[in-house]
C-alpha cells in the first residue's frame, strides 16, 4: 500500500502545493514513504510524517491532515499492516494514529480512554481499553 514517488505535496494555507525534491540523492534510506490518496480529481502522494490519523468512516478510509480529509483505497487492516513499522498504531477498530502526533491519553472512566492528537483541534480519538497499556509502552519508546 505504501508508494514511493518523486512527487511530494505539502498541505499549507494555500492548499496542496508540490514540493521540489532533490532526485540526485544516492542514499537509499532517504526515500520518504508516502500513501496514495484521492483529492478532488487528482491522485496525490502524502508524506507519512504529515498524517495525523487514519480513520474508517462509512466504508471509506480517510487520511486526516490538519483539518483536511483524503480518501484512500484499501482497508484499515491492510494500512495498519503497511504502516506499523513507520510509527503508526491501530488504537481502535476504526482508527490508526501517527504516534509522533499523539499529545496525551485521557482516561474518562475506568474503561473509557481517548488519545488526544497534537493538532489545533486537539482531536480526541477513541482508544480501546485493551490497547491502553500497549500504546503507553509505544509512546515511551517513541
Amino acid at each position: 500500500m505504501c508508494t514511493v514517488t518523486r512527487y511530494i505535496y505539502k498541505l499549507n494555507d494555500q492548499g496542496l502545493k508540490p514540493v521540489a525534491t532533490d532526485d540526485t540523492s544516492e542514499e537509499p534510506n532517504v526515500k520518504l514513504k508516502r500513501l496514495k490518496a484521492k483529492y478532488q480529481d487528482k491522485t496525490i502522494f502524502i508524506d507519512l510524517e504529515d498524517i495525523e490519523y487514519i480513520e474508517s468512516s462509512e466504508g471509506k478510509v480517510l487520511i486526516n491532515i490538519s483539518r483536511e480529509k483524503f480518501v484512500m483505497d484499501g482497508t484499515l487492516a491492510q494500512i495498519d499492516e503497511d504502516l506499523r513499522s513507520y510509527g503508526f498504531y491501530r488504537c481502535h477498530r476504526s482508527y490508526i494514529v501517527n504516534l509522533e502526533k499523539v499529545k496525551e491519553i485521557i482516561s474518562w472512566s475506568k474503561n473509557t480512554y481517548s488519545v488526544v492528537m497534537d493538532n489545533p483541534e486537539k482531536t480526541k480519538i477513541p482508544l480501546s481499553r485493551t490497547k491502553y497499556n500497549e500504546i503507553q509502552e509505544l509512546l515511551m519508546h517513541h
